[in-house]
Protein backbone atom coordinates (compact mmCIF):
# COMPACT_ATOMS: atom_id res chain seq x y z
CA UNK A 1 0.00 0.00 0.00
CA UNK A 2 2.88 2.37 0.66
CA UNK A 3 4.17 1.67 -2.84
CA UNK A 4 0.76 2.52 -4.33
CA UNK A 5 0.57 5.70 -2.26
CA UNK A 6 3.80 6.95 -3.82
CA UNK A 7 2.75 6.35 -7.46
CA UNK A 8 1.68 9.34 -9.56
CA UNK A 9 -1.31 7.47 -11.06
CA UNK A 10 -2.75 6.38 -7.71
CA UNK A 11 -6.09 8.19 -7.07
CA UNK A 12 -5.42 10.42 -10.08
CA UNK A 13 -9.06 11.11 -10.92
CA UNK A 14 -11.77 13.59 -10.01
CA UNK A 15 -15.27 13.20 -8.60
CA UNK A 16 -17.57 16.21 -8.94
CA UNK A 17 -14.55 18.28 -10.03
CA UNK A 18 -12.67 17.44 -6.82
CA UNK A 19 -9.29 15.80 -7.30
CA UNK A 20 -8.92 12.73 -5.09
CA UNK A 21 -5.18 13.36 -4.68
CA UNK A 22 -5.94 16.83 -3.31
CA UNK A 23 -8.82 15.59 -1.17
CA UNK A 24 -6.68 12.95 0.57
CA UNK A 25 -3.57 15.18 0.50
CA UNK A 26 -1.29 12.60 -1.12
CA UNK A 27 2.37 13.57 -1.09
CA UNK A 28 5.69 11.69 -1.23
CA UNK A 29 6.65 9.71 1.87
CA UNK A 30 10.23 9.52 3.05
CA UNK A 31 10.89 6.21 4.76
CA UNK A 32 13.81 6.55 7.14
CA UNK A 33 15.76 3.78 8.86
CA UNK A 34 13.63 4.27 11.98
CA UNK A 35 10.47 3.61 9.97
CA UNK A 36 11.89 0.34 8.60
CA UNK A 37 12.97 -0.74 12.09
CA UNK A 38 9.42 -0.06 13.26
CA UNK A 39 8.00 -2.18 10.42
CA UNK A 40 10.31 -5.05 11.38
CA UNK A 41 9.26 -4.74 15.03
CA UNK A 42 5.56 -4.75 14.12
CA UNK A 43 6.08 -7.77 11.88
CA UNK A 44 7.75 -9.58 14.80
CA UNK A 45 4.90 -8.76 17.15
CA UNK A 46 2.31 -9.90 14.59
CA UNK A 47 4.20 -13.15 14.05
CA UNK A 48 4.46 -13.76 17.79
CA UNK A 49 0.73 -13.13 18.24
CA UNK A 50 0.01 -15.56 15.41
CA UNK A 51 2.12 -18.25 17.06
CA UNK A 52 0.36 -17.72 20.38
CA UNK A 53 -3.07 -17.92 18.75
CA UNK A 54 -2.03 -21.02 16.80
CA UNK A 55 -0.75 -22.84 19.88
CA UNK A 56 -3.75 -21.99 22.05
CA UNK A 57 -6.24 -23.04 19.38
CA UNK A 58 -4.69 -26.51 19.11
CA UNK A 59 -5.18 -27.18 22.81
CA UNK A 60 -8.97 -27.08 22.58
Amino acid sequence: MLWLYGQDWFLNFSVAEVSMRDLFQLHPINLSVAVWVGFIALFGIATDDGVIMGTTSTRY
